[in-house]
């Protein structure tokens, strides 16, 4: 059972490192962040209500993944949940042809912009 769970701990590490990598610095996200803010639903996981406050996009996916999200890069941002038990999540947001936010992605979850929740 060690050495499963560090062969876990091993691939955490590295895709960890991979997304760091991955990462674009200097971008800025395509939209003012008054339009990212909404409702977005999964029939499986659920609904994240995405809000603005203090000039922050602020994340609330059920009880226990609560807090603000942090500019990564283009349209995705890192979630740094307020109980820090939860880790990080990395979120992004999928424009459609009009330049409207459609989906919100996180993890291999992919949940569907609310119709009528705020642009």
């Amino acid at each position: 059972m060690q050495s499963l769970f560090a062969g876990l701990d091993e691939q955490a590490r590295q895709a960890q490192a991979a997304f760091v990598k991955a990462r674009v610095p200097g971008t800025r996200p395509s939209l003012p962040l008054e339009r990212y803010a909404g409702s977005y639903a999964d029939s499986l996981n659920g609904t994240v209500q995405v809000t603005v406050r203090n000039g922050a996009l602020r994340a609330v996916w059920g009880k226990g993944f609560v807090g603000p999200l942090e500019h990564w890069h283009y349209d995705t941002f890192v979630a740094r949940w307020d109980d820090r038990r939860n880790g990080s999540a990395a979120l992004t947001f999928v424009l459609d042809e009009t330049g409207n936010v459609a989906e919100l992605r996180v993890g291999g979850a992919t949940f569907g912009r609310v119709p009528g929740t705020s642009r």
